[in-house]
């Protein structure tokens, strides 16, 4: 934990489980998939600032589709006011809202700070990306609202955006026309392999071993078609204990995020090199 400055306090700190497929990861995945030299000095600058705007930024907005955040108390939600504001002011409302999500206005100002020097400093695409993530978690704070875990749109923000954004970071819109795609089909496979991980998650028992499933036949149909067939052999292997815990579980129950974390990430990260 890192705490600085003498006006600012910022605390950062690992996460609990760092090894799984998680929006730094996605950033460094999509710088790696474009091929360019991620190691220079100035793309790996970029690319540090994809991890900052992709993860932490990012972060917060995810964190409003976190269902057990929201189930707060109404206690705690009637307890939440402004100075010289009615109980149903539009701000007072926004307030109770940043309260149900766990978050608070410093939050709120430290993540726009984040999405605009993070999106300024790597282009507009940045920028439009942010846009969109922001978005997107809106309509994730709306779905956990109504009780709904909204595994769609955390795989977006955990998968898609920020492969996205890493690929923007060294260069991906310079790139030739034959070189864009490929990249962009894999994060799009994995994308569903993290949806079905997110919704077995949140399934009941007897419905989570389809998701994964699917997600991992999407990814390896994916690297099939992309004729990558010495990764796509890689990549089933290491998604083999996945689905077999999966379906294990099913029977003995457990978490099957713990233990499919760690090979699913493993599994981004070659199929992110196997396309340089």
């Amino acid at each position: 934990m890192i705490e600085a400055g003498p006006l600012v306090r910022l605390h950062v700190s690992l996460s609990r489980a760092p090894w799984r497929i998680a929006p730094a990861w996605a950033v460094l995945a999509g710088a790696l998939a474009v091929g360019s030299p991620v190691f220079q000095p100035a793309l790996a600058l970029r690319v540090v600032a994809a991890v900052v705007l992709g993860d932490l930024a990012w972060g917060l907005v995810r964190r409003s589709g976190v269902t057990d955040v929201i189930s707060a108390s109404a206690d705690q939600v009637r307890g939440v006011g402004l100075p010289y504001s009615q109980a149903n002011a539009p701000l007072s409302r926004i307030s109770r809202a940043l309260t149900l999500i766990g978050m608070t206005w410093q939050g709120v100002l430290a993540g726009l700070i984040f999405l605009l020097g993070g999106g300024l400093l790597i282009g507009l695409p940045a920028v439009a990306l942010s846009v969109l993530a922001v978005l997107i978690g809106a309509r994730s704070w709306s779905s956990a609202r109504r009780g709904v875990t909204p595994a769609v749109s955390m795989a977006l923000l955990d998968v898609l955006l920020p492969w996205l954004l890493g690929m923007f970071a060294v260069g991906w819109a310079y790139a030739d026309a034959t070189s864009r795609w490929p990249p962009l089909l894999v994060a799009l496979g994995f994308t569903v392999l993290q949806w079905g991980i997110l919704h077995a998650a949140a399934s009941r028992a007897g419905q989570r071993s389809l998701a994964i499933d699917i997600g991992i036949i999407t990814v390896l149909s994916v690297l099939i078609a992309l004729r990558m067939p010495s990764a796509a052999a890689v990549v089933a292997v290491l998604l083999a204990p996945v689905a077999y815990w999966v379906h294990a579980l099913e029977r003995e129950g457990g978490s099957i995020s713990a233990c499919s974390g760690p090979w699913a990430l493993i599994a981004l990260l070659v199929a992110a090199l196997a396309l340089r």
